[in-house]
């Protein structure tokens, strides 16, 4: 079975942990739909009234409208969104959305956008968190990349939809990670005695264990840090010569 196919409605099943009066309040109220739907969504003669950031708008006809249980609405390009909602039997609820009807050339967008809205409702039903950024730079409907000043630098944010989804991303940080990583500087030489001194550190400082895989001649796999003239070596623990 393939995810979401193409002949048949768009479906999304999600467990919400609140009864389902209170999911069924969130999406048939003025209030309850503002909370993680649209900037405001007031219903008047059994039509909402949506309003998205960047004063973008659409009127949806209630279709059926069933407490606590089947809320239905005439959608984006005349698309039937239909929310079933069904006790869990543990104070939660199993809810259910399918969207039929929905153009061929926006399928693919309405999949990634009803992920949004849904998140938003469990957020904000479950912990009274409102998860949308309420930008009108960032909407659904536009994708352009900006760059604007902010505190830690020029960041550009894509825009894309009724809910926000923010990518933002550090320009200093990126050039950063662009640029060829400098060669290290070649490590200062070394005389016997500088090199026969730190290995004598590194035995006082190996455990028992080591020293006496040390002494019969057993090269460990550990390796330990030396600091010297302010950078750290990687120093092997060789066997001692036989």
């Amino acid at each position: 079975m393939s995810f979401q196919p193409p002949t048949e409605p768009i479906r999304w099943r999600m467990h919400v942990r609140a009864a389902r009066e209170r999911v069924f309040q969130a999406l048939s109220t003025d209030a309850g739909r503002a909370s993680f739907w649209a900037e405001s969504a007031v219903e008047r003669d059994s039509v909402i009234h949506f309003v998205f950031p960047g004063q973008l708008t659409w009127s949806a006809n209630v279709l059926e409208s069933r407490a606590p249980e089947h809320y239905s609405v005439r959608y984006y390009g005349g698309s039937i969104t239909t929310f079933d909602l069904a006790d869990d039997s543990a104070g939660g609820t199993e809810l259910v959305l399918t969207d039929a009807g929905v153009p061929d050339q926006d399928r693919a967008e309405v999949i990634a956008g009803w992920v949004s809205v849904l998140m938003a409702l469990k957020a904000a039903v479950e912990f009274g968190v409102d998860l949308r950024g309420h930008d009108a730079q960032r909407h659904w409907g536009r994708v352009t990349l900006r760059t604007e000043p902010r505190r830690s630098g020029m960041r550009p944010s894509y825009r894309r939809g009724a809910i926000p989804a923010r990518i933002p991303l550090d320009l200093r940080r990126a050039s950063r990670l662009a640029s060829p990583a400098s060669p290290s500087p070649p490590s200062l030489p070394r005389s016997n005695s500088e090199a026969e001194k730190e290995r004598e550190t590194l035995e006082q400082e190996t455990s028992p264990v080591k020293r006496s895989l040390l002494a019969k001649g057993i090269q460990p796999v550990a390796r330990s840090l030396v600091s010297r003239t302010g950078r750290w070596h990687a120093i092997r623990h060789e066997a001692p010569p036989s």
